[in-house]
């Protein structure tokens, strides 16, 4: 503890300047932020995806639908 008073007594009584170490004050709440939003826009994304995935199923499900209602007309014509 004494070598830590001598040296801040040192540095107090010295007519130079003392250079200070950049530490950038990082809010605890900016990272926990930035985190919750990435996670937003991932949860969204996936959303919109299964939703377009969704879709896509019901289009391809009434067009097979139809086209086998016609298919199955065509074969009671033909019969």
């Amino acid at each position: 503890m004494n070598d830590i008073s001598q040296k801040a007594e040192i540095l107090l009584s010295s007519s130079k300047p003392v250079p200070k170490t950049y530490v950038p004050k990082l809010g605890k709440g900016d990272v926990k932020d930035k985190f919750e939003a990435m996670q937003r826009a991932r949860e969204e994304r996936n959303q919109r995806r299964s939703r377009d995935e969704k879709q896509r199923r019901k289009e391809q499900y009434i067009r097979e639908r139809e086209w086998n209602r016609r298919k199955q007309e065509i074969k009671e014509m033909l019969a």
